[in-house]
């Protein structure tokens, strides 16, 4: 489950910081089906928090957290 997602909004190469709870230990995240890198992955408490970029070429659209064979949409994010 998703908790959060900030930024909504950015440029390729910006940071996002995405938090849930009941990721398994591979996450991948996309950006309008454009895979983000990870810079790091963290979990305290039960809560996951993911820091990733925004992929180059990225378009505007949804974001999501695939792990453990499901995905979860993190919300909308505009590429300015």
């Amino acid at each position: 489950q998703i908790t959060g997602m900030t930024p909504n909004t950015g440029r390729a190469g910006d940071a996002i910081v995405i938090t849930g709870t009941n990721f398994g230990n591979t996450v991948l995240v996309r950006l309008n089906g454009a895979p983000a890198q990870i810079q790091s992955a963290t979990r305290q408490g039960g809560v996951v928090t993911i820091n990733c970029t925004v992929p180059q070429g990225a378009a505007t659209g949804m974001v999501t957290v695939e792990t453990g064979g499901t995905t979860a949409n993190a919300g909308t994010f505009t590429v300015l």
